[in-house]
């Protein structure tokens, strides 16, 4: 098994916490409400800078947003060709 890392995000929870809109989160970092809909939904890791912006606008440190979380995977199977 091979272990490795994903980067998983709390922006949804905190932005709601905090009732902002995405697009309101979108308009303060100056990205598109796509872009944050595709980070909160984990299809997107953002830049350095635009997660720091996040954090700053939600007023969290950047570690409290993003963090990275472990996963196992099991190691891939190469069928022999014959």
């Amino acid at each position: 098994m091979q272990n490795g890392f994903v980067l998983k995000n709390r922006v949804r929870e905190i932005r709601q916490q905090q009732h902002l809109r995405q697009s309101d989160l979108a308009e303060e970092v100056n990205v598109s409400r796509q872009t944050i809909l595709a980070i909160e939904k984990g299809r997107l890791n953002p830049s350095v800078y635009v997660s720091l912006r996040i954090a700053r606008v939600l007023g969290v440190p950047v570690g409290h947003v993003f963090y990275l979380d472990s996963v196992v995977r099991e190691p891939a199977l190469f069928a022999e060709a014959g």
